[in-house]
């Protein structure tokens, strides 16, 4: 290699040679050897104007611009005399430029060098232009140089931007939507869910969810989701398909389901996409109206047939009375007589029981303090619920005044504690608990029932046999009962079910086969200076 002024004379002449033949043929008398090299150049100048590349010749390692080609000053905003003052550095951010003299610096003392990287050049109009840029050191006649190839990709880097953004509006949408939105493999495993999915499904994290698979864990029938799929290929697209899946605790809950396919770019199904909407909510509203719709029927055909029966009974029950006083002595039609009456009292029980189920018996309201009707059912039931149960009786630290019919609510309370006594056949715990209780949206929002305010929660539980899904379901129903025929009506709940109806109250009830059954019992509670008329009423 030459000295450094022998180079950066050879620059400029190389440079004036390119940029014109008047010019070149000034020079040539300086150096004969630049008239070959000029007419190699004019017949690549065609090709280096037209290039939609931006290149720059440079020299090596003070990175002056000795020749560029149209591209570079349309696109850049420069004339070419404009970018011969120039230096690639000043074009580059600190960071390129950095690199630029660092492999210029090793060109020099060891090999030739070529690096591609994507950085931006300043244009003219002080903005800056992203490009792609291929750096190429070249020895020509002992002299080294540069050729930079700078590929314009604002349209690139514009598209990658409105991709990216795209994708952020979707993973927000995603993220934020009020439905579970989930992406899963054909086998079932999940790919990705959006946290409204996780805490639908019951889980603490998107983590817990990723070892998860829909058919083996989700579905609560893995059958369920293979139907959905083949509804799927069939249709095309599945649109508010019911199914019921498994949440973390073990609870069911309803969803519809509306998915489609993804597939690869030889067409084949690499995964299912899919909203899932809560409805189990509605769900439950929807079995409650049609309970409460069933209900009210059989209530009125109840008391229509309960007021005919009643009628004929007491006629039966009369002429029993008086045949039974004008017998005298005793004997074997005497204690037929007292059969019949005492029958015929039994049936006039049942009756009363019917109405009362009905509603078709009058409330009699007082202002009653809970506690005290819990106290005096333990008392009463103390001595009859066996030696082998243990009764607790937790009545609430202050009174809880509500507007009821003592009679009715101890009668429900009663029905309440024969039928846990008789689910612990060996023995247990009978527990009757009254305790205050504030009903809030979230409570309406877990049981679909309710009305905010507060109440009086009467709850009795046991230890006993428990209860299943089925039963549960057909619980409140008028004469279906779990006991051997002869030992249950059918109707204690069903009076249960009326009574708290008539209280503006709400009852649910937590069971399951071996772990025992809660009843819990919300009466609209309220304070006594609330209303100057409760004021001298008798808590008992």
């Amino acid at each position: 290699m030459t000295d450094s002024s022998d180079r950066e004379l050879r620059h400029d002449e190389l440079r004036d040679g390119i940029a014109g033949l008047g010019e070149h043929s000034i020079r040539k008398s300086y150096y004969p050897e630049l008239q070959q090299r000029i007419a190699e150049l004019e017949r690549y100048r065609v090709l280096f104007d037209q290039s939609s590349d931006m290149i720059l010749l440079l020299a090596v390692p003070s990175g002056h611009i000795l020749e560029c080609n149209e591209s570079a000053c349309r696109d850049l905003g420069y004339s070419r005399d404009s970018l011969a003052a120039l230096t690639i550095f000043s074009l580059m951010p600190p960071s390129a430029a950095e690199h630029a003299v660092r492999l210029f610096a090793e060109a020099q003392e060891s090999v030739l060098k070529k690096e591609t990287f994507v950085t931006t050049f300043a244009t003219a109009g002080s903005g800056n232009l992203p490009i792609e840029l291929s750096l190429k050191t070249v020895e020509l006649d002992q002299s080294l140089f540069a050729v930079a190839d700078a590929r314009n990709i604002e349209e690139r880097v514009q598209a990658e931007n409105a991709l990216r953004a795209s994708e952020e509006r979707y993973r927000t949408l995603f993220e934020d939507s009020r439905d579970a939105i989930y992406m899963s493999l054909p086998n079932g495993d999940f790919i990705d869910i959006n946290q409204a999915g996780i805490e639908l499904l019951g889980y603490g994290s998107k983590n817990e969810i990723m070892q998860l698979n829909m058919e083996r864990d989700i579905y609560a029938d893995p059958t369920a989701r293979r139907q959905a799929i083949q509804r799927l290929m069939n249709d095309g697209y599945l649109k508010d398909h019911e199914v019921q899946l498994r949440r973390n605790n073990g609870d069911y809950i309803d969803v519809l389901l509306t998915s489609n396919a993804m597939h690869d770019e030889q067409g084949c199904i690499v995964g299912y996409r899919g909203i899932m909407h809560d409805i189990t909510g509605r769900k439950k509203l929807e079995q409650q109206l049609l309970h409460a719709q069933k209900m009210e029927a059989i209530g009125r055909l109840t008391a229509g047939i309960a007021h005919d029966f009643n009628n004929i009974l007491t006629a039966i029950l009369g002429y029993a009375t008086i045949l039974e006083l004008k017998m005298t002595g005793e004997g074997p039609m005497k204690q037929y007589v007292r059969n019949i009456v005492a029958s015929s009292e039994r049936a006039a029980t049942l009756i009363k029981r019917l109405l009362s189920f009905s509603r078709q018996r009058p409330l009699f309201r007082t202002s009653l303090d809970a506690n005290s009707i819990v106290r005096a059912t333990g008392e009463l039931i103390a001595e009859i619920i066996g030696e082998d149960i243990a009764l607790e009786i937790l009545p609430a630290a202050q009174p809880i005044i509500i507007n009821a019919d003592k009679s009715q609510v101890e009668q429900m309370l009663m029905n309440l504690v024969m039928n846990a006594r008789d689910a612990m056949p060996q023995g247990g715990i009978l527990r009757l608990k009254c305790e205050p209780y504030l009903l809030g949206d979230d409570f309406i929002q877990q049981h679909g029932y309710g009305k905010p305010g507060e109440y009086a929660l009467l709850s009795v539980s046991d230890t006993g046999t428990g209860m299943d899904r089925e039963v549960l379901r057909k619980l409140f129903e008028p004469f279906f009962t779990t006991k051997e025929v002869g030992k249950g009506t059918g109707l204690g709940l069903s009076i249960v079910y009326g009574i708290m109806k008539q209280h503006d109250g709400f009852i649910n009830v937590e069971s399951s086969p071996g772990a025992g059954s809660t009843f819990r019992l919300y009466l609209p509670a309220f304070r006594l200076d609330d209303d100057p008329a409760t004021r001298q009423a008798s808590p008992e």
